[in-house]
Parts: C-alpha cells; sequence; structure tokens
C-alpha cells in the first residue's frame, strides 16, 4: 500500500514537471529548460547583486562547468551579460540583458499558469502531498 502511495506521489511529481516544461516549451524562445531556469535563477539572485557563475551554479545545483556551457548559450542569444570586474579582472559578474529580463516575466507567467491548470485538475489533498514532495526535495 504504501509504495503504491509513493509511486502515485512520484508520478503526481513527474506529471507537474511535465506539464511545466510544456508551459515552458510555450514561450516560444530557443532555450531549453535548463537555460530557462537558469535565467529564472538570476532573476532570483539579483537582489544580492555581484553574481557570479559559482553563485549561479551553487543556486542550481549543477557543476561550475554545466554553468559555463550554459552561459555561453545564453550570451550568445543575448539573454545574458557577462561583465568584468574593475578591481579583479579574472573575476566576472553575471546580468540580465533586458531580452532576459522579459523571458523570466514570462516565465513566471507560464508557470503561474501551471500552477492554476494543476489546481484545477487536483484534489486539495493531491495539492498538498505535492507541496510535501516539493518541499522535501525527493
Amino acid at each position: 500500500m504504501i509504495i503504491k502511495k509513493v509511486y502515485d506521489l512520484a508520478k503526481l511529481y513527474n506529471s507537474y514537471f511535465s506539464f511545466e516544461e510544456k508551459c515552458c516549451l510555450s514561450l516560444n524562445c530557443n532555450l531549453n529548460m535548463r537555460e530557462i531556469r537558469a535565467i529564472y535563477s538570476l532573476s532570483l539572485l539579483e537582489k544580492e547583486k555581484n553574481n557570479t557563475p559559482n553563485k549561479l551554479a551553487n543556486h542550481l545545483g549543477v557543476s561550475p562547468c554545466i554553468v559555463s556551457l550554459i552561459l555561453k548559450s545564453l550570451i550568445s542569444k543575448d539573454y545574458l551579460q557577462k561583465i568584468s570586474s574593475m578591481s579583479d579582472k579574472r573575476v566576472s559578474y553575471l546580468v540580465l540583458t533586458e531580452r532576459g529580463r522579459e523571458l523570466c516575466f514570462k516565465y513566471i507567467e507560464a508557470h503561474q499558469n501551471a500552477f492554476e491548470k494543476i489546481s484545477e485538475i487536483l484534489t486539495e489533498k493531491q495539492l498538498n502531498e505535492l507541496e510535501e514532495i516539493i518541499k522535501s526535495d525527493i
């Protein structure tokens, strides 16, 4: 019985992320989910200022090598700028471009739409279970 419940909850969790991905793909941008999430993460980190590739890697939970690939793509597509530190030329800071900010707003809107549609489909109990799964970071 418990195994079935865990399986059902995992299925629900995966369905949400699949649905979120479809919503994000509807943004009609030339980015993959990892790149879109990097833009969103940078928007959250902007409050702290002086965001470096290492800070982004830590926030995303990926290696600096992966972040480097993501950044190259985002910079070449004009979603992001890399600015050298005035005091230490070895340090680069990441700043979203206007295009990056616009995409971030669209991503947030798509995310909210995903939550609204899911809340129409799921019962309150299922929503609470999904919330607990997401919080537990399985």
